[in-house]
């Protein structure tokens, strides 16, 4: 039998980031609840909502928990990196494993 299979690409964050050209930033909070005291996102990297654009971030506790924390929010959804840029790109996120 044969069998065709389309399955949805999966990715570390990690791999992703070094493929596209992208940055991790990670903030820390100075005053704030200890389960958010760091948060993290791709510079110049905005999420896309159909035509509309929104900045997301990952919180947590730690570096580690931010950056899990943020590549769930952006797993399988559409990116857009310098958006007011020429430089201006597109990209669709696989799943983040």
């Amino acid at each position: 039998m044969k069998i065709e299979r389309f399955l949805v690409p999966e990715s570390t964050i990690e791999d992703f980031a070094e493929k596209h050209g992208l940055t991790m930033e990670i903030h820390e909070r100075s005053d704030s609840d200890p389960d958010s005291r760091f948060y993290a996102n791709f510079a110049n990297v905005e999420l896309k909502f159909g035509p509309v654009l929104a900045g997301t971030h990952g919180n947590g506790p730690n570096e580690e928990a931010a950056i899990k924390n943020y590549a769930k929010e952006i797993s399988l959804k559409s990116i857009i990196v310098n958006e007011a840029s020429v430089a201006r790109r597109v990209i669709q996120c696989p799943r983040f494993i």
